[in-house]
């Protein structure tokens, strides 16, 4: 199978199509959108800010991680130097009113009203209920009476206001700021980590900034919309009482595409500065967009005094096109600290850069009836990094345990490591990435189950964790034996072995489409007798929409050409996208099963009109020389066109019979606000309380007092009754949670007696 000299493959970005879109994903790029009645108190940080994004630092918005959470009744507006201080409603003026003439019984007689200047303070309650957002000096609306009409007054109609605003009460969840729990550093979650798309970067992990948001939608559906993307906000940071002197520095790596999609000179990442005292963010930096380089580590200083304050906080954001996931920018190693300098480039730290990965020769993941020893690869790849400018002495292990978290087996297998178990990890900036091969290339001989000399299938639905760890000699002392941050020293690897196989780590990086009427076929191997059940696909979403337009679902015994090789041709297939996240796949259970005897099969599908439709493709892994394709009278392999490195997001599902409920994502459920009634409220003691749905398992109803002292805990159904007969009088307020379903619903309560 030779490369075809003109070939019709073609690789893009991943896009989006308007159409495609569903209106329920959330576009808004505030923390609270318009309608949110939860708002987060965040904690004020410490120096230094450190993250690498080797862990999840960004805020979680999951109601029931967090406790001491309250009611609250906030004013839309609030006014100063008026006859009320929470008037319904205020008519104004925007200037002074003038003196004004009534007549009245044929007298005329001037009046000049007496309102005094007075100031409205209007709160931001879609963002943040507490903050005022603008505010109003004005005069106090009073119509002109222009006559006296048998004792009534007749008003001037043509004396009009200038507005009038309206003070709507809004009742809020609060929730306090929590930093014995809440170990975040960002306030958002609009980038995402990954662990793949960067070249050569300094630690494991990198923050994404491209075209799309959290939940993997793009945050517009026109093609040619432009702007901000996303963003990535820190806490608010203690900065009082450092001087410019005390040499304060923000330091980050960037890097341009990765092995994604280049931004373009017009696109940019910037860096913005804020204090709470103006509180509007001012420019500090920014790049504009370019091909690939290497990672850059860029030092900001921040000298101006006005940023040395309670709550300063920084941010990234990038300009980009908004409609697809592209135009990339890789964030890693953000720091910010202070008795710095401009040459502190370098960081006394060792750390993993690579993912932890599989413990398979060929796949990713494969199912549990397929498993056999041969698969086991016993020889695994890590990366890791020195940052420091000094060789340092580490010692590596790493540990195997099973779905109940035993410990099976570890590496070295000495609890104290020997001497051939340590080794000096040279600075990378003179040597590179460590390629010492016992760190660098473990060995793994663990035998899984073994009763024959070749491992017998596993059970159905295994599950296997590798925990690899690095670190310092205690014996060390002095600088050598400092490590900045051991977060990057231990790296985790999940194993599942279900019912499908995979070649794919579950990311797409590009998106592929076959420019012509043609063939792909996808080549996976049996080591059991099984059959095939189903075919899953990662259509990436696109444009134009071609959900409408039909494909052939094929089976192939061999690619040779003959009756006998098409083992299974399904016609009329519709591309369905998957919108519930990015990444998401489609699963086509096939209309007959398909016995497949040991040996190659290929899946695949066939295009009998020329249409776009993209198939998502991991550029981590090559297995190039397992995809063929054929638009001629021969197939071609993928191995012999360059840039086609890479693997489909398509996986084969084997085994026992599937449903389509089999497939079905379940996704955390958002908290449930307003599911339970209280009443009667007030009460003498005793309330009874209503659910609009089922009544969870796990329901626990907490009560505390108006110091936040838990005064009463009540967990499963008590036939819907609170008794609270017990407690002085006074406000209480109720917590109705349980994490089976999310639910979380805070009441006020009185007791009077």
């Amino acid at each position: 199978m030779n490369a075809s000299a003109q070939h019709p493959l073609n690789l893009e970005p991943l896009s989006i199509n308007p159409r495609i879109a569903q209106e329920e994903f959330n576009q808004e790029k505030t923390l609270f959108p318009a309608g949110n009645n939860v708002y987060y108190f965040d904690d004020t940080l410490s120096l230094p800010f450190f993250d690498d994004f080797s862990k999840d630092r960004f805020k979680d918005f999951r109601l029931y991680q967090y406790t001491g959470i309250y009611l609250d009744t906030l004013p839309y507006f609030k006014t100063v130097n008026y006859a009320q201080e929470f008037p319904d409603s205020v008519w104004y003026l925007f200037t002074q009113p003038d003196s004004f003439v009534v007549n009245t019984d044929s007298t005329f007689i001037t009046f000049t009203p007496q309102t005094p200047q007075f100031k409205i303070y209007i709160y931001d309650t879609l963002v943040n209920p507490y903050r005022i957002a603008d505010s109003l000096v004005v005069w106090q609306f009073l119509p002109k009476m222009s006559d006296v009409v048998n004792g009534n007054p007749v008003y001037d109609e043509s004396f009009q206001p200038d507005g009038k605003i309206y003070n709507f009460q809004k009742e809020y969840i609060i929730v306090p700021a929590s930093p014995s729990t809440d170990k975040s550093l960002w306030v958002d979650r609009h980038v995402y980590v990954n662990n793949g798309i960067a070249v050569n970067p300094p630690s494991i992990g990198v923050a994404v900034f491209d075209g799309i948001g959290m939940n993997g939608m793009p945050y517009a559906t026109n093609e040619n919309a432009y702007g901000v993307a996303d963003y990535l906000t820190s806490k608010p940071i203690d900065l009082n009482g450092l001087l410019p002197g005390d040499s304060l520095y923000l330091s980050f790596y960037i890097q341009p595409q990765g092995i994604g999609f280049f931004p373009e000179p017009k696109d940019s990442l910037v860096l913005e500065f804020k204090s709470p005292v103006n509180d509007k963010w001012t420019r500090a930096w920014g790049i504009a967009g370019s091909t690939l380089k290497p990672f850059r580590q860029i030092m900001v200083p921040i000298l101006n005094a006005e940023w040395f304050v309670k709550g300063f906080q920084f941010r990234f954001k990038n300009y980009a096109g908004l409609a697809a996931n592209m135009d990339h920018w890789l964030l890693d190693y953000v720091r910010l600290d202070a008795n710095r300098s401009k040459q502190d480039t370098v960081y006394n730290d060792v750390a993993f850069v690579s993912r932890a990965t599989t413990i398979l020769n060929r796949y990713e993941q494969m199912p549990a009836s397929q498993f056999v020893q041969a698969e086991i690869n016993q020889k695994w790849e890590n990366t890791l990094n020195n940052l420091w400018n000094q060789n340092k002495w580490i010692t590596y292990g790493h540990t195997l345990f099973n779905g109940d978290g035993d410990s099976l087996t570890s590496y070295p297998y000495d609890a104290l490591p020997g001497p051939y178990d340590t080794a000096a990890i040279e600075p990378f900036i003179s040597n590179g990435y460590h390629d010492y091969f016992r760190h660098s290339l473990p060995e793994f001989s663990y035998l899984f189950d073994v009763s024959e000399p070749v491992c017998c299938p596993l059970p159905d639905s295994s599950k296997f964790t590798v925990r690899h760890v690095v670190q310092n000699l205690q014996s060390q002392s002095g600088p050598l034996a400092y490590d900045l941050y051991t977060g990057n020293d231990t790296i985790y690897r999940e194993q599942t072995f279900y019912n499908f196989f995979a070649y794919d780590d579950g990311e797409a990086e590009g998106s592929f489409f076959l420019g012509s009427v043609g063939q792909i076929a996808y080549e996976f191997e049996m080591n059991f007798a099984d059959t095939l059940r189903a075919v899953q696909f990662y259509f990436n979403p696109q444009k134009p929409n071609i959900s409408n337009n039909n494909f052939e679902i094929r089976i192939w015994r061999t690619l040779n050409d003959t009756e006998e090789d098409t083992l299974y041709a399904q016609t009329f297939i519709k591309p369905q996208y998957n919108n519930l996240g990015p990444n998401m796949f489609t699963t086509y259970i096939l209309d007959r099963p398909v016995a497949l005897p040991v040996g190659k099969f290929y899946v695949g599908w066939r295009q009998n009109t020329q249409f776009k439709m993209n198939v998502g493709f991991d550029k981590n892994w090559d297995n190039a020389d397992k995809i063929f394709y054929k638009t001629t009278g021969e197939w071609f392999s993928f191995a012999d066109i360059p840039g086609y490195e890479g693997s489909f997001m398509i996986r084969p599902v084997v085994g026992a019979p599937v449903t389509a409920e089999d497939f079905i994502s379940i996704e955390e459920p958002e908290p449930v606000i307003t599911e339970v009634r209280v009443f009667p409220n007030p009460s003498g003691g005793l309330f009874y309380y209503e659910l609009s749905s089922s009544m969870p398992n796990d329901l626990e109803i907490s009560v505390v007092d108006m110091s936040g002292k838990i005064v009463r805990t009540q967990r499963g159904d008590f036939a819907g009754t609170l008794d609270l007969s017990g407690l002085g009088n006074g406000i209480y307020f109720a917590r109705f949670q349980a994490q089976s379903n999310a639910m979380y619903s805070v009441h006020k309560l009185i007791i009077a007696n």
